[in-house]
Order: C-alpha cells, then sequence, then structure tokens
C-alpha cells in the first residue's frame, strides 16, 4: 500500500533519475536491486530501507536530505523555514519519526 511519505520518496527518487537522465534499469543495476523493485519505490508502493538512502543518493549525485523534501529550496534559512512548517502539521508518532530519522542522517552523515 502507497503511503504518502512513500510516495513523496518515490516521487523524489524518479525526479531525481530523470534528472540525471537515468533509466530505472540503469539506476537499479547502480543500486543492485531488481528494476521492478525500483518502480515500486518510486510509485511509493515501496519504501527503500534508511541504510539504502545514502547509496541512493550518492548514485543520483545528491545528498541525502534532498529525497526527503517537497521542493527544491534555495538556502539555509529557507530550509529551516520549511522544516518549520512541515513540524507545525505533524502529529507525535511523526515527530518522533522525523527525530529518529534526523539523528540517523546525521549520524551517517558523520561517518563519511
Amino acid at each position: 500500500m502507497a503511503t504518502e511519505f512513500g510516495k513523496l520518496i518515490g516521487s523524489r527518487i524518479r525526479y531525481f533519475r530523470k534528472l540525471n537522465g537515468f533509466t530505472q534499469e540503469y539506476l537499479a543495476e547502480k543500486l543492485g536491486i531488481e528494476p521492478d523493485t525500483l518502480s515500486h519505490i518510486e510509485i511509493g508502493k515501496n519504501l527503500p530501507s534508511l541504510s539504502r538512502i545514502p547509496r541512493i543518493a550518492e548514485c543520483l549525485n545528491i545528498e541525502p536530505f534532498q529525497l526527503l523534501i517537497k521542493k527544491d529550496i534555495s538556502s539555509d534559512t529557507d530550509i529551516r523555514a520549511a522544516i518549520n512548517e512541515l513540524l507545525k502539521c505533524a502529529d507525535d508518532l511523526q515527530l518522533r519519526l522525523i527525530y529518529d530519522l534526523i539523528g540517523n542522517i546525521i549520524d551517517l552523515s558523520a561517518k563519511k
């Protein structure tokens, strides 16, 4: 079942894949997954594992956080404002998930 979050990540992956001129087959090969798996991720039917997000971003020549935002934002101030607006709409469970996600992304980035 597709979730809104899954659709967001999938649409971002598809957007950056096309921006790079990659086919689903090419990106799937780079990621070591089947093209059908990538197709399901792009439509939001499946979510990529959190551990796979940095590799997907690397293959797409972007930063991992870019897969998790709704639009491209040009400045740090814009990013902070956009995040704050999104957080206002989140319930307690979503806030906990966001907190965990941000912590994991920071931890992964520090290990590079």
